[in-house]
């Protein structure tokens, strides 16, 4: 699955980069359109390579970004793996040009290993898949310190699981069609809508009465190998806490585990297996870190069932509103064919050790 590329002008870069005196004469470029949802890409000064972003205002508010940046320098300062965050010359970590802010990094240490492969490839190894999912235990300890910021507010691309704390998952989905006709009139010309909901309602109270026993922190909420740098067998280098929010851990777990072991395009395209293999290579890296408690293993394969919901109805209303149906119809066809395959399949809960 695969989303337009946004990418950085060099002359606008270079004005951003007057603002950073320590990085350098800027000389290019060497890299862009590096992220799914934001603009992204690689450049050139005189003392060395560094990466830039530049967010979108409408859907990253400045609360949103000073607590994204408060994170990375939490990470930074506890010596967790992440590419350093440089503040200009005024000592901001935001830069606005136009409108728009940048923010500017070392460039990630390791191998880019998957920056080019789709989301549900499997790892190379199961030893990569294990470090996968201890570095991001490591991730949730070092944060459970830090004062958690509010929960974001649904805007853009979401990674979040608050339908399941409402009473009832139409309730928990207003937020996210509220005043958006154009998603609500596009789930009404599919058909399934109507069917894919009264599955994830029915899976609702078990969810529901499971959230108050289980551990919150801060989430990453985009833990896939794309946004991890390799040296070796090793994850050396973490990046794009763009979708971070708020909740319970084992959420954050089951969006990582869903692409590490369901390839859902040969499952759901030529009836294709989870990896099971994958499954425990992840968990057990987690729990060589941080051991999952009694209720979040109980916990863990309706959460994982659960788990895409919000991220696949957010990436459809984005994707509409740039007017790119041909990925809003791809969002579909995974939300509406992972949550029919789970209710056809319910075995694969075996797979979980």
């Amino acid at each position: 699955m695969t989303m337009r590329r946004r990418m950085i002008e060099p002359a606008l870069l270079a004005q951003v980069l007057r603002r950073y005196p320590d990085l350098g004469m800027f000389t290019g470029i060497t890299r862009n359109g590096l992220s799914m949802s934001t603009a992204a890409c690689l450049f050139e000064t005189s003392n060395g390579i560094f990466f830039a972003k530049r967010y979108d205002p409408r859907t990253r508010s400045e609360a949103a970004l000073g607590a994204e940046h408060a994170i990375t320098k939490n990470l930074l300062q506890a010596g967790f793996p992440t590419p350093m965050l440089h503040a200009n010359n005024r000592g901001d970590t935001v830069t606005w040009l136009a409108e728009q802010p940048y923010a500017i990094y070392d460039l990630a240490r390791g191998e880019d290993r998957y920056g080019d492969v789709p989301v549900f490839a499997p790892y190379r190894t199961v030893a990569e898949v294990r470090s996968a999912g201890a570095m991001m235990a490591r991730f949730h300890r070092l944060l459970m310190g830090m004062e958690r910021p509010p929960a974001r507010p649904f805007s853009g691309l979401t990674a979040q699981f608050l339908a399941w704390d409402a009473p009832t998952l139409a309730e928990g989905i207003a937020p996210l069609l509220s005043g958006n006709d154009a998603l609500r009139e596009f789930l009404d010309r599919h058909g399934a809508w109507p069917q894919v909901l009264a599955l994830l309602e029915a899976r609702h109270p078990a969810i529901h009465a499971a959230l108050p026993a289980l551990p919150r922190g801060i989430l990453h909420g985009d833990w896939i190998k794309r946004n991890l740098f390799f040296e070796g067998t090793e994850v050396s280098d973490v990046v794009d806490f763009e979708l971070w929010n708020t909740g319970v851990l084992i959420y954050d777990i089951a969006l990582a585990l869903l692409p590490v072991a369901f390839n859902w395009p040969d499952i759901l395209g030529s009836g294709g297996k989870p990896n099971g293999e994958a499954l425990k290579a992840f968990l057990e890296g987690y729990g060589s870190v941080r051991a999952l408690e009694p209720a979040e293993r109980d916990a863990l394969p309706l959460v994982m069932e659960g788990a895409r919901l919000e991220f696949y109805l957010s990436g459809i209303a984005s994707t509409i509103a740039v007017n790119d149906q041909h990925q809003a119809a791809l969002f579909w066809e995974i939300l509406s064919g992972t949550v029919k395959w789970f209710e056809a399949h319910p075995d694969w809960r075996s797979l979980l050790p």
